[in-house]
């Protein structure tokens, strides 16, 4: 045993690097396991990360993809809801436009009504003031007609004894005993008996004869159409009467209104025979 010790240690000893060779070879086998390996996770982790980067591209196009169809789909709604929008600020804008048309057009039917009322009551007025004229023109008329009186002039008691008067007073009779038929006069205001009496027979030319006093201090008419008191007897003569009764007054002193009727006759008997 000495001698295999003694001759493995000097084959050990005459080989200095026995001993390191199997640790480089060991060292080198580690090292290049561990290189290889190192490579092939950084490979690895590269493709990893390429892969990751390109998942996190493919995923940004996916998540850019879908927020651009989320985008378009958006602004779809909102083209949508704009045109639905604008539809409706249309229609409100037409309803609107209507309304004012409408407005307008009521206002305009008010304005036509008020012109139309105003119209029908320019026509009342002015029916009204036709009404009102005619009215006043009637009334302008009354008052005219109220400025009118009715005068005569008859000889009746001369006609029933016409045979026993004097040929010259014959003459002078008419058949009818009518010397002046029931005349429309008109009135000035103011006029008396007398006036209107005096008035007539001169438009007429029939004779007329007055005294301008007597003893009642009125004037007294003592002769138409030349026929004279007295002619007959002392009681003969003329007598008027208005509206059918005697004033009791001289013709000078009587005032004659509208519609008065002033009647001269010829009586024999002092208007006993009237």
């Amino acid at each position: 045993m000495s001698r295999s010790t003694t001759r493995e240690q000097k084959r050990q000893t005459g080989r200095p690097g026995g001993r390191l060779l199997p640790l480089a070879v060991i060292f080198v086998l580690l090292f290049t396991c561990v290189f290889f390996t190192g490579c092939g996770s950084e490979e690895q982790q590269g493709d990893t990360g390429v892969t990751v980067e390109q998942n996190v591209s493919a995923g940004d196009a996916v998540k850019d993809k879908s927020a651009k169809k989320e985008d378009s789909k958006s602004k779809d709604k909102k083209a949508e809801k704009d045109s639905g929008k604008q539809d409706k600020n249309s229609k409100t804008a037409s309803s609107k436009t209507e309304g004012t048309r409408s407005g307008n057009s009521s206002p305009d039917k008010k304005a036509s009504d008020r012109s139309g009322s105003n119209k029908e009551k320019t026509e009342r007025s002015s029916s009204d003031n036709t009404r009102s004229s005619g009215d006043s023109h009637k009334d302008s008329h009354k008052k005219k007609a109220a400025k009118y009186c009715y005068f005569s002039v008859t000889c009746h008691t001369l006609t029933a004894i016409k045979d026993e008067l004097p040929d010259s007073l014959q003459k002078l009779v008419p058949d009818s005993g009518v010397i002046v038929r029931k005349t429309k006069v008109k009135l000035k205001g103011g006029e008396s008996a007398f006036d209107i009496t005096k008035k007539v027979l001169r438009e007429k030319k029939i004779h007329i004869s007055y005294q301008g006093t007597t003893q009642y201090g009125t004037a007294y008419i003592e002769a138409i159409n030349n026929i004279y008191e007295k002619d007959v007897n002392s009681r003969s003569g003329w007598i008027y009467k208005v509206n059918g009764k005697a004033p009791g007054v001289g013709c000078s002193a009587y005032s004659i209104g509208r519609n008065d009727v002033i009647e001269w006759a010829y009586t024999c008997d002092l208007g006993e025979d009237l």
